[in-house]
């Protein structure tokens, strides 16, 4: 469970950073008077923005069950706790440039 956890965390993401490229290169292209896409910069933001919601959540669940393993008495290895650590950073500063390119 945990590795498909991993896995759908990863494509969400990666998906999310590919919208958020799409709609950075769809603003650049409208400046040029062309259009890339068929959706406007903020739908494909809107659909970023949903896939870093899953991942969120997808995330929050696995501290949960984290706390509960580790209140149970056992101890999270410290590999697994720096990759977390990592990847909130990551999904914070995803949606810091989401809520930035959403206010220009």
């Amino acid at each position: 469970m945990k590795i498909l956890n991993s896995l759908i965390c990863r494509v969400f993401f990666i998906s999310a950073f590919l919208f958020l490229i799409c709609a950075i290169s769809e603003k650049f292209a409208h400046y040029l008077g062309e259009s890339i896409f068929k959706y406007p910069p903020s739908q494909l933001i809107g659909f970023a923005a949903v896939a870093l919601l899953f991942v969120i959540a997808l995330e929050l669940r696995n501290i949960i069950m984290n706390i509960e393993i580790y209140k149970e008495g056992e101890k999270q290895s410290s590999v697994q706790a720096k990759n977390n650590k990592a990847s909130s950073y990551l999904t914070t500063a995803a949606l810091l440039v989401i809520i930035l390119f959403l206010t220009t």
